[in-house]
């Protein structure tokens, strides 16, 4: 029987939703969701993942064997300090 993953969300600025899941491997891991609905141009949707999968690289230095999934809620929403202080203090 597989073990069953903790999961622990997170909400940033009502816009943001980021949730930490256990996972097996030494490494940690980002991933991205941005719907359709809400950021239409597939351009500024690929920018905002980049953008965030900056902020990871630089902010981020501990191998927790925790994987991260952003989620986000709303358009134009200003993101940038708080996933800075988000992922330097995790």
């Amino acid at each position: 029987m597989p073990n069953k993953q903790q999961i622990n969300t997170t909400l940033i600025n009502k816009c943001i939703e980021i949730s930490l899941i256990d996972s097996n491997d030494p490494f940690s891991s980002i991933r991205i969701s941005i719907p359709k609905k809400i950021v239409k141009s597939a351009v500024k949707r690929n920018r905002i993942k980049r953008q965030i999968k900056e902020i990871y690289r630089c902010n981020f230095q501990k191998n927790l064997n925790k994987n991260f999934l952003v989620k986000f809620k709303k358009e134009d929403c200003v993101f940038k300090k708080e996933l800075e202080e988000f992922f330097s203090n995790v």
